[in-house]
């Protein structure tokens, strides 16, 4: 960018478990770390964005203290000391507050997502330019995506009176948040032309957002507190973290403040959230098929197969996510990948059970495990 964004920093949040992209997303390592489309990593490529708007000493990556290595190896550009690690993860309010009394008051900062697939870059700056600006006049500002079809898997945003600054792109109140709707409602949405899909993305004042954390969720606040502006974190927080509810940015500021805006972005935008999602990055065969890996198809339509360095064989079957991992095969209902968190811990739990009693390549030939 230009001189005008001395004042912006750019932060990358990358502490998210990425259970919808289980048995591929571990605890250990979840999915921002991965390559699920078969290239580079999720964060990788959201740092390469970033790199693209300001220089790498304007970046930082907001984490749990346990991903602190990953991170370094994925982004050996990044200044050490611009790696932001939380003592217990407790979602995107209590990261984000944590950012912005790390970074001082009179930073505006972009925050990122680190699980989303853009295009469009030239679009994508002109968004962020027109953002900035708004933040600026004291607003939280929400990056909302026209929809393109009915979405039951996203958040909406319903956009209200327009707000008169003087910004590259048009600005507007936000008239309320909505959750993830049945598919009628999605329909209403995208008929009515007054929604966007809720990107994630939120660019702000980092005194503003300071105080509207102090407003809305004074139990943060309280602890966030005790790290002074733009200074390292105080010994003895990660007890205090720990005993915080996990609430998103959305949830506990972003739905109750009467300081919230929205830009709409005429990008190209993917939320990475789930398995399904795969079918919107990768080339389609001719029957609306997405495969990575050794995969044969024979009358299979609409699947999404994630596959490994053994062979993964689909014969007439449909709308189907199938993910072969060594200790895990995944096989859902393409509709259902957004409940695949659902059985992640219970699954990777009875995985490492039975890899811990038996063999990894043939679990009858280890010893019986206990009942």
């Amino acid at each position: 960018m230009t001189d005008a964004w001395q004042d912006v920093r750019v932060v990358l949040l990358a502490g998210g478990r990425g259970e919808r992209f289980w048995p591929r997303s571990t605890e250990a390592r979840p999915k921002q770390f991965l390559q699920v489309d078969g290239k580079e990593s999720l964060l990788r490529a959201t740092f390469t964005r970033a790199a693209m708007l300001t220089a790498p000493e304007s970046i930082y990556v907001v984490t749990h203290e346990r991903y602190a290595d990953l991170v370094r190896q994925e982004l050996p550009a990044l200044p050490e000391a611009n790696l932001i690690l939380e003592p217990c993860a407790r979602n995107t309010a209590a990261a984000l507050g944590l950012a912005a009394r790390r970074l001082g008051p009179d930073s505006v900062i972009v925050a990122m997502p680190s699980d989303h697939h853009i295009t469009g870059p030239a679009r994508f700056r002109v968004t962020l330019q027109a953002a900035v600006e708004v933040a600026r006049h004291g607003y939280l500002v929400a990056i909302g995506i026209p929809p393109t079809r009915p979405e039951t898997g996203y958040g909406y945003i319903r956009r209200g009176a327009p707000l008169e600054l003087p910004t590259v792109l048009p600005a507007f109140r936000v008239d309320r948040f909505a959750e993830k709707p049945d598919r009628a409602t999605a329909e209403q949405y995208l008929e009515s032309g007054e929604y966007a899909w809720n990107s994630g993305i939120l660019v702000a004042r980092a005194d503003v957002l300071d105080q509207e954390i102090g407003r809305h969720m004074p139990e943060l606040h309280a602890v966030l507190e005790q790290v002074q502006w733009a200074a390292p974190l105080p010994p003895g927080l990660a007890g205090q973290f720990a005993g915080l509810p996990g609430t998103s940015v959305d949830k506990g500021v972003l739905e109750r403040s009467d300081r919230v805006a929205v830009v709409p972005g005429h990008f190209g935008w993917n939320d990475v959230g789930d398995w399904a999602a795969l079918s919107r990055l990768l080339p389609l065969d001719e029957n609306g098929n997405a495969v990575i890996g050794e995969v044969l198809l024979q009358d299979a339509r609409r699947v999404v197969v994630h596959g490994g360095d053994r062979l993964v064989v689909l014969l007439g079957v449909s709308d189907l996510i199938v993910v072969d991992t060594p200790k895990v095969l995944l096989v859902c209902a393409r509709e259902q990948a957004q409940e695949v968190r659902q059985v992640a811990r219970i699954g990777a739990a009875f995985a490492d059970a039975l890899f811990a009693c038996g063999d990894a390549e043939d679990l009858r030939g280890g010893p019986p495990c206990p009942a």
